[in-house]
């Protein structure tokens, strides 16, 4: 068995303290619930995990692959749906996900350990600059919530479809959608995003002469 330095395998668990680090260092300052901490440790463990594998005698790479598979849970827990309704936390879960895959990298050591370096660059440029660049992107459009109580029926689901086919054929796009079931009633609560030209006097013409809405009302 290949005899490795324990100065060399020491250095990169501290390369994958530092690259996990950088990005959990992003997610912290935008308070996400993954921050700092979370992203080290997950990117040690996967390096030493990495390197008990390769200097191992199975070698193979099949812990590894494990390593990946395992990671999604810890990912999973970082989605969350707040009161509002919206699901959030899908970039932070990519984050821990893609900061494993650098443990893993650094963990073999040689060429991959640089690729990892390389590697967490695009991973902050995604983070930070390509975030500004959606924002600015966004700037033409908004976002509104509307609320909707809707009745209900054998067929409410398709005129639910219908309701959103008609809204999206003045303009706008549903982002999230969230529902939850009353007595006689449909509560929907939609995130729309339009242009921000759109007139909203027109939509409240649509929701006036839909059938199927009880009462609406928009959030800002």
């Amino acid at each position: 068995m290949h005899q490795h330095p324990i100065i060399e395998l020491a250095a990169l668990l501290f390369l994958a303290a530092l690259l996990g680090g950088l990005v959990g260092w992003e997610r912290e300052r935008h308070e996400r619930p993954a921050g700092l901490r979370t992203h080290i440790l997950v990117c040690v463990g996967a390096a030493l995990i990495a390197i008990v594998d390769r200097t191992g005698t199975n070698g193979g790479g099949r812990i590894a692959a494990q390593i990946v598979t395992g990671i999604g849970f810890l990912g999973a827990g970082c989605i969350m749906r707040d009161n509002s309704g919206l699901v959030r936390g899908l970039t932070t879960a990519a984050s821990v996900w893609v900061v494993a895959g650098l443990g893993i990298a650094i963990g073999y050591g040689g060429e991959t350990a640089a690729l990892a370096a390389v590697a967490t660059g695009i991973v902050l440029i995604t983070l930070t600059v390509l975030n500004r660049l959606e924002s600015t992107l966004n700037r033409e459009r908004k976002r509104q919530e509307l609320n909707l109580v809707l009745a209900t029926g054998d067929d409410a689901l398709s005129r639910m479809r219908a309701l959103l086919d008609a809204l999206r054929e003045h303009g706008t796009r549903t982002r999230d959608i969230s529902f939850s079931q009353a007595p006689d009633s449909l509560i929907v609560r939609l995130e729309l995003v339009m242009k921000r030209n759109t007139n909203r006097d027109d939509l409240d013409e649509l929701l006036k002469k839909r059938p199927e809405v009880i009462h609406f009302h928009w959030t800002e």
